[in-house]
């Protein structure tokens, strides 16, 4: 706040230059109508310069000093939220370890005195009821193994008097028991499977022969009617054979006629021996 009062009114702050120091408070230069005549002397406008340039220095003191505030705010700014953290942080350890601290002593207090009232407040916590709930899960975790490994312990062990041994031994009868009652159903499903297929190899056999039988009766009504017709075919090639010869006497019959009539035609044609050939027109 004091720099930025100091930078809105820079009349009450003092400066300093790169060669004198001033006490009086700067103010902002401002040339006057006399300042830009040609009669002004160059002493006074170079005054007027120093002045410019000994306020100029002074803002951009000030200005510095205002960055060099803002950066140091935001640090403060930054190691306080850092340090908010760090106290919340530290809140939670703190109600974490107390927890802790209230369930060690609550414990404590309960081996301590264990009365019947006080553990049923010890087990309305959620805390204590979780811990104990692990602790049984476990012990019951190691009972059982200790049960298994004594179980393989007594297997290793096996006597034929042993009750192990008793045992093992009737189950093993019972399963060797099952095991024949499986067989022999096993080879009786087997007996009856072959029996089926014997039967049903037999019915297609027979099938079959009667499929021959009709076949080879079929195959002798075929041959009787190729015989048949075989014996047909030779008596009409025999009737076609004799029809040829027939047709060829009788267009030998038909060309002696035809030569008979033209003779005939020609005597007549020409009576006392002369043609029409050596006749005067």
């Amino acid at each position: 706040m004091d720099l930025t009062n100091n930078l809105i009114n820079p009349n009450t702050a003092p400066t300093t230059s790169n060669s004198t120091t001033t006490t009086n408070p700067l103010k902002r230069v401002r040339l006057e109508s006399d300042d830009w005549s040609e009669k002004t002397p160059r002493s006074r406008l170079l005054e007027r310069w120093k002045e410019q340039d000994l306020y100029i220095d002074y803002l951009e003191s000030r200005v510095h000093q205002l960055q060099q505030s803002i950066e140091s705010n935001e640090l403060v700014r930054e190691k306080e939220a850092e340090c908010n953290k760090l106290k919340s942080l530290l809140n939670y350890r703190f109600l974490t370890k107390t927890t802790q601290q209230q369930a060690l002593d609550q414990m404590r207090d309960m081996m301590q005195t264990p009365s019947l009232a006080r553990l049923r407040q010890t087990y309305l916590d959620p805390s204590i009821n979780l811990i104990y709930g692990q602790m049984r899960e476990e012990i019951e975790n190691s009972r059982k193994a200790c049960d298994e490994a004594q179980n393989e312990l007594r297997a290793w062990q096996f006597t034929a008097d042993s009750k192990t041994g008793k045992m093992l031994m009737a189950r093993c009868k019972k399963l060797l028991e099952e095991n024949e009652q499986l067989g022999k159903i096993v080879s009786s499903d087997n007996v009856a499977k072959l029996e089926s297929e014997i039967a049903l190899q037999n019915r297609l056999i027979s099938n079959i022969k009667d499929a021959q039988t009709d076949y080879e009766e079929i195959m002798l009504d075929m041959d009787t009617n190729m015989d048949a017709m075989s014996n047909a075919l030779l008596h009409m090639r025999h009737q076609l054979s004799e029809s040829h010869r027939q047709i060829s006497l009788l267009n030998e019959e038909n060309a002696r006629l035809k030569t008979f009539c033209q003779s005939t035609t020609n005597t007549l044609n020409t009576p006392n021996g002369i043609s029409l050939s050596d006749s005067p027109l």
